[in-house]
């Protein structure tokens, strides 16, 4: 069995297989200093690293763009990051995402640059870029240094968050033949041009992205972006054949959503605490307390299921019924909700003879999914209703434009679970001497350690006075053959 050489402990940078030293030397200009160029493949490799991570998308799916902000920027070039930047894009080394901008006074149509989230994040792509090259800079002090520099700004100063980028870090994919031709078919068929061994490479990288967003506080990692099916071939780096198991709170999201309480909210997320009267008025109503209730039993998706089957006829399945949840809590409200119940009687009246959950968008199915909340939980609808009217566009870092109060719900719910599962449950697991990282709300770790976490995340439930949760225990996800990953 062929394997990819050992990373651990040593630093790699990847650099566009076209574009050798020698090449960037050339097309820059042989007066450019030697740390210049350093710094142009570290930005190139800042680069490769995203669109990797990416899967080769920006959020409106152009191909090969991603997001680099000022920060990293400056981080890379320092302050002759501008003119470095621009050298690149005149010398077609790189690209900017650009898109059609309509003057409204004239109607005149112009091409101007596209940014990311805030106006000083770009969005850039190598021009020419199929495949790239691996190099060990261990050794390079410069270079080294600047990767670290990179790598904690996008982490927060929380000590949990350092335990899990070191813990990820040791987190790798068993190389096999089998193993790059999945990785190869997935990518080949959503025409991305990617090589599993090109992934394999990336993953078992220590310089691989490790963030955690300003909306919800989620750690996010190399794995979090990894395709279900290929959980299999996660082990630790000095555990290796130790089998990974993901420990994850039954039905987490409505759970999580059901146990805020204003002490919670004051204890966990501070910043949110202009939601605390609103908890107040409705976390103690009877419909709410059955909505808890049956989040604690782990019923709460067969309770919905039921229920579309009573109120519409209709049946669906469980991952339907978390749709359904996800649009009623998470998604926009209309202006006049008091009309959705005839909003919902138009759209069964027009489709009844093909209605099925599955044949319908969001869109079409949001009214059905927020009467049926409505009906069966007020107190939940009218929480979230009224959460959503707060005007929270000062946390998260949120541009005017960008903001959406709708979000305020989503946001409220990840920013608990981010210091309730990864601020004290990691916290204690990390304590109790156990190798784990986390995917948003469960926990990876060797199956030899499943029953200790178990009980350390039902303990930590209790420190906070919380009723304890159902935890199940999953083994990774087996794939049956290569083809079934092309599906």
């Amino acid at each position: 069995m062929e394997t990819i050489n050992n990373t651990m402990g040593r630093r790699v940078m990847f650099t566009p297989a076209h574009l050798t030293r020698t090449d960037l030397q050339h097309k820059l200009g042989i007066g450019l200093s030697e740390e210049a160029i350093k710094k142009v493949q570290i930005f190139l490799h800042r680069i490769i690293i995203k669109n990797t991570y990416l899967n080769s998308k920006d959020n409106e799916g152009n191909e090969g763009f991603v997001q680099i902000s000022k920060t990293e920027r400056r981080t890379i070039f320092g302050k002759e990051y501008i003119a470095l930047t621009d050298l690149l894009q005149s010398k077609n080394i790189v690209e900017v995402a650009k898109i059609d901008w309509v003057n409204k006074t004239t109607g005149e149509i112009h091409e101007v640059e596209a940014y990311g989230k805030g106006h000083s994040t770009k969005k850039y792509r190598i021009v020419g870029y199929t495949s790239f090259r691996r190099t060990d800079v261990t050794e390079d002090t410069y270079i080294v240094s600047k990767l670290n520099k990179l790598r904690s700004k996008g982490t927060e100063a929380h000590a949990i968050y350092s335990v899990l980028q070191s813990n990820t870090d040791l987190l790798q994919l068993k190389d096999s033949q089998e193993l790059r031709e999945s990785l190869t078919i997935y990518y080949r068929t959503r025409d991305i041009m990617l090589t599993g061994e090109e992934y394999v490479a990336f993953f078992n990288s220590v310089e691989t992205p490790i963030t955690v967003d300003t909306f919800g506080n989620r750690f996010h990692a190399k794995h979090t972006t990894l395709k279900r099916v290929f959980r299999q071939y996660l082990e630790f780096q000095g555990f290796e054949g130790k089998p990974l198991v993901n420990i994850d709170i039954v039905n987490s999201q409505p759970l999580l959503l059901s146990l805020i309480t204003p002490e919670l909210v004051q204890t966990l997320a501070e910043e949110c605490a202009e939601a605390i009267p609103i908890l107040e008025k409705y976390c103690g109503m009877k419909d709410f307390n059955k909505f808890r209730n049956l989040c604690l039993k782990g019923k709460i998706y067969e309770y919905i299921m039921k229920g579309f089957k009573q109120l519409y006829d209709i049946e669906i399945n469980r991952d339907e019924a978390k749709d359904v949840f996800y649009l009623a809590c998470y998604s926009s409200y209309p202006k006049a909700p008091e009309n959705i119940g005839s909003k919902v009687m138009a759209l069964i009246t027009r489709s009844k003879d093909t209605y099925h959950v599955g044949r319908f968008t969001d869109k079409q199915m949001k009214p059905l999914a927020l009467y049926f909340i409505r009906s069966c939980f007020p107190s939940l609808f009218n929480l979230n209703l009224e959460i959503k009217k707060l005007n929270w566009k000062n946390l998260a870092n949120h541009n005017k434009k960008q903001y959406k109060m709708h979000a305020n719900s989503p946001m409220l719910a990840q920013r608990i679970e981010s210091s309730l599962l990864l601020k004290l449950c990691a916290a204690n697991i990390n304590q109790a001497g156990i190798l784990f990282t986390t995917i948003h709300d469960s926990f990876l770790v060797m199956e030899k350690d499943a029953l200790v976490v178990r009980r350390v995340i039902q303990a930590t439930f209790e420190q906070l006075h919380l009723p304890k949760p159902r935890v199940k225990t999953e083994t990774v996800h087996q794939v049956p053959s290569t083809m079934t990953v092309a599906a």
